[in-house]
């Protein structure tokens, strides 16, 4: 939007100008007449002793006429630019444009100021009372094991602890798994951490 009114902006120019220089408001058209003048009358001496307007030399009026014509093509220039950078192809249909919702979010900039279309939904849903939370489906739930969670590193031979610090650790992890196993149903095989029940079945499966 901004290049297209700087283009309009730039194009009026260029004509304003053009329009100065056929109706003779430039310089040269006032400093210099080259046209065959007939012979003058003397000039009375009070009229010789009154200023005369100085007359511009060939060098300056092709100089004059130089800084006009720069001017005039550097403003075709500007808009010829901004309406081929509004009317790329590459641009318009690139990958990486910001002005595209690709664009935007490969530059990580679409989120900042607006609700993600998913969640959206889900508070309209939840505004209008139609939403289900047994259809939602979970992503990345249960945390799956990784080979850097710490019970995994104390095990890897390539790994040293000090024997107090496993102890402490084994006597802590002790306590901690014997309380999650208390409500296995809600977190084993559904979320969180499944480190509480890794080698452990629950009691009421083996019965």
């Amino acid at each position: 939007m901004i290049r297209r009114v700087a283009s309009q902006m730039a194009m009026l120019g260029l004509i304003l100008l053009s329009m100065m220089a056929l109706s003779g408001f430039h310089r040269s058209f006032l400093c210099i007449d080259a046209r065959v003048q007939p012979p003058r009358a003397q000039t009375p001496a009070t009229l010789q002793e009154l200023p005369q307007m100085p007359r511009a030399s060939l060098g300056t009026e092709w100089s004059s006429w130089a800084a006009t014509g720069l001017l005039a093509a550097g403003a075709a220039a500007l808009a010829w630019r901004s309406q081929a950078r509004d009317d790329s192809s590459t641009t318009m249909y690139g990958g990486h444009d910001k002005r595209t919702f690709r664009g935007k979010l490969h530059a990580h900039t679409f989120g900042k100021f607006r609700l993600r279309k998913g969640k959206k939904r889900r508070i309209k849903a939840i505004k209008n009372g139609t939403f289900d939370a047994s259809k939602v489906v979970q992503r990345g739930q249960p945390e799956p094991e990784h080979p850097w969670d710490l019970d995994n590193l104390i095990e890897n031979p390539l790994y040293y602890a000090p024997d107090y610090f496993t102890e402490v650790l084994y006597d802590y992890w002790g306590d901690v798994n014997d309380k999650m196993r208390e409500k296995w149903q809600e977190y084993m095989g559904v979320k969180g951490n499944q480190r509480y029940f890794k080698n452990w079945s629950p009691p009421e499966m083996n019965a």
